[in-house]
């Protein structure tokens, strides 16, 4: 998909969705590039979803050595990566950061006047005046930091007015708010289940399903024993897959000492909500 997405960035068109390979794309794309002297520039979002399985190390290392294949191109990336805990030595091979060679610029989170900014910006240049008093304003900032994602917050804009307009008012009142923030608060879930592969969307839906049916602590060990029937797949693939949840944020993957290194799986997300969006 996403040499996919630069194949449209460069031709305007997408690629065919079947019988092109990689490296057919990549060398369309790189031969474009020679022939009107450009350079790629390609932003990687949220990079640290596509660290598993060596997933961003095969894509990193594909756009920045181009310029093998291609004498003259240039290719360069910027990546955003939503978990600070990311150590973008520890994911990369030596091979891919030696040509990266990352500079990194943190950037804090929103403040809660910053996010009032932002929606108050988003507001002025969407919404009739009047429609969102200051009241519903300040529902709206409010479930947005609950979430602790601004994403939430300008979804939550939208679905509000919307919620409005089909009940004919004139203006948002709190149940539109309300309604519309029992499908914002899931935006995350949804884009982020919708990247998963089919075999990492029934693991979820399993861990799911099993988290309703133990009410004692989630462990991995006992969380593989009870999934590996229904998702055949060895411990290596799935502790990875967990860390990917993990760096997606819908799980928690701790570890805690009991008598040994155990590690904890707990979903932050609604059980029922999961194995929904993951089609159970």
């Amino acid at each position: 998909m996403i040499f996919a997405r630069i194949f449209h960035g460069v031709f305007g068109h997408t690629p065919p969705t079947t019988g092109l390979s990689i490296r057919r794309l990549m060398n369309e794309i790189g031969n474009a590039l020679v022939v009107r002297q450009q350079v790629l520039l390609v932003c990687l979002d949220d990079a640290n979803f596509i660290q598993a399985e060596g997933v961003l190390n095969h894509v990193l290392y594909t756009i920045l050595r181009l310029y093998e294949g291609f004498p003259g191109v240039r290719s360069g990336v910027f990546l955003t990566v939503s978990n600070v805990d990311t150590d973008l030595k520890k994911v990369l091979d030596p091979s891919v950061m030696s040509v990266l060679q990352p500079t990194e610029v943190y950037f804090p989170p929103y403040s809660s006047e910053e996010i009032q900014g932002i929606l108050q910006e988003r507001i002025r240049r969407a919404v009739y005046p009047g429609v969102i008093s200051s009241t519903m304003f300040d529902l709206i900032v409010e479930n947005t930091m609950r979430c602790g994602d601004l994403r939430v917050g300008i979804d939550l804009i939208r679905r509000s007015v919307l919620n409005a307009e089909k009940h004919a008012r004139q203006s948002v009142i709190a149940s539109d708010v309300n309604a519309a923030y029992d499908v914002s608060r899931y935006i995350h879930l949804a884009a982020s289940v919708r990247a998963l592969s089919g075999d990492e969307k029934r693991l979820l839906r399993h861990i799911a399903s099993y988290s309703t049916d133990e009410e004692q602590m989630m462990t991995s060990g006992a969380v593989f024993n009870a999934v590996r029937e229904e998702v055949p797949m060895g411990y290596t693939v799935f502790y990875e897959r967990l860390r990917k949840f993990d760096q997606m944020r819908l799980i928690n993957f701790q570890n805690h000492r009991r008598g040994g290194r155990t590690r904890e799986i707990s979903l932050l997300y609604d059980a029922e909500k999961v194995a929904e969006e993951c089609g159970g």
